[in-house]
């Protein structure tokens, strides 16, 4: 149990004249001690202010810790024990070969960074638990001197973006335990591509809700704005303006709209066979279909 030393030091230097007086001590030792007691509450007021206010910061997660620039920094190593070459043709993974893992992951690797939050939270049941198990496997694998040690922090960091994507806006708990179960059975597969495929069509979805939609003054402003900032040099400010404000949506199909379209998108040319699909085409998935 964490005491407060103030209050009990303060205590104690109120109780030391009486009890001294009770012990027929002499005047001069009495006050001696009690300065002495007086010291010692200071000091430890001074450590429990200091350890308090570490405290406070180290369980704030808004505000990272001020670090003196004199200190210097030791970081531990992190130490990945390859076992394999990026180059290694043993499967190693739901039947998928290390060099292919190795491709794929860090394609995938880099498509996620770009994703905007949508994760649903971990459901509970079977699902969820197999999804600790999955975490939990990966982390074993970075962890030892494994066939999967080189990928393993990686496949670590991209299964909640793969696995835990919403199906809609307005999916449910019950739609995310069914969406989670069947990603897992393509994840233990190896099939990877799947996954990202219906990971990206649900990102691309946000583009297409997100369109601000202004009207023709605020259009005319913003384009006012975007000339301004070009004329002083401004570049960063005009293209931060645009990213901000996104597209102004949809124009209306009026005659002059039609016109400057068909100026942008000339007669086509003869079809020629060779750049035309042929032989089978993969099934679109269900998902595909789903309302955001």
């Amino acid at each position: 149990m964490l005491l407060n030393p103030t209050r009990d030091s303060e205590e104690v230097a109120c109780t030391a004249p009486e009890e001294a007086m009770s012990a027929n001590l002499d005047p001069a030792v009495s006050a001696q001690s009690n300065d002495v007691l007086n010291v010692k509450s200071g000091e430890v007021t001074q450590e429990y202010e200091m350890i308090e206010d570490m405290v406070v910061v180290m369980e704030s997660n808004d505000q990272p810790l001020d670090v003196d620039d004199d200190i210097p920094i030791r970081l531990p190593d992190i130490e990945v024990h390859r076992k394999l070459s990026n180059e290694s043709e043993e499967v190693v993974w739901g039947g998928v070969q290390y060099k292919d893992l190795v491709l794929m992951v860090d394609s995938i690797y880099e498509e996620i960074a770009k994703f905007k939050k949508n994760l649903f939270r971990v459901p509970s049941g079977k699902a969820g638990k197999d999804f600790v198990l999955e975490l939990s496997f990966w982390l074993r694998q970075f962890n030892k001197a494994t066939n999967l040690n080189g990928i393993a922090l990686k496949m670590l960091m991209i299964v909640s973006a793969l696995l835990l994507q919403k199906p809609s806006a307005k999916s449910k708990a019950k739609q995310h335990t069914d969406s989670l179960l069947r990603r897992l059975k393509l994840w233990h597969g190896g099939n990877l591509s799947e996954l990202i495929r219906e990971a990206k069509h649900i990102q691309s979805g946000f583009k297409q809700n997100g369109t601000n939609h202004q009207t023709v003054g605020e259009s005319v402003n913003m384009s006012k704005r975007f000339s301004k900032f070009m004329s002083e040099g401004n570049i960063s400010a005009a293209l931060k303006m645009l990213d901000n404000n996104g597209s102004s949506g949809l124009l209306k199909l009026t005659d002059e709209v039609m016109e400057e379209l068909r100026k942008k998108h000339p007669k086509p040319a003869a079809v020629v066979p060779d750049p035309l699909l042929s032989g089978p085409t993969q099934p679109i998935p269900r998902y595909f279909f789903l309302l955001y």
